[in-house]
């Protein structure tokens, strides 16, 4: 699936609306416990210059609880901010053993969680 697919999917939704819209602790992002967690990776991501990031790929649980490992990040234009966020996610990829991305002038970085 590409990235333009994730974003058109009827599973992808604003990170911060679809988590605040839940229950308490309905919904979380990859292996965090709680939604409060999910919720400060979110606000962590957009203070470092992230300029939407959408939940994508949602799962919804017969619990009703919902999760998604899946992060799109709309980059920013400043290089500043664009290399705090590559740095962030080159310290998350290596802890889950996959490769970092690297800046080529993308419009996104998917980030994957679990």
């Amino acid at each position: 699936m590409t990235i333009e697919e994730l974003l058109e999917s009827p599973q992808s939704k604003e990170v911060l609306e679809w988590l605040q819209a839940g229950q308490p602790d309905s919904r979380t992002l990859g292996e965090l416990p709680t939604t409060e967690a999910s919720i400060s990776l979110a606000y962590e991501l957009y203070s470092l210059g992230a300029v939407q990031i959408i939940a994508a790929k949602i799962k919804t649980y017969d619990s009703g609880e919902e999760n998604t490992g899946k992060l799109i990040l709309w980059l920013p234009e400043n290089r500043v901010a664009r290399a705090k966020l590559f740095a962030w996610n080159s310290e998350h990829a290596n802890e889950f053993g996959f490769d970092p991305d690297e800046d080529v002038g993308q419009k996104y970085l998917l980030l994957m969680l679990d």
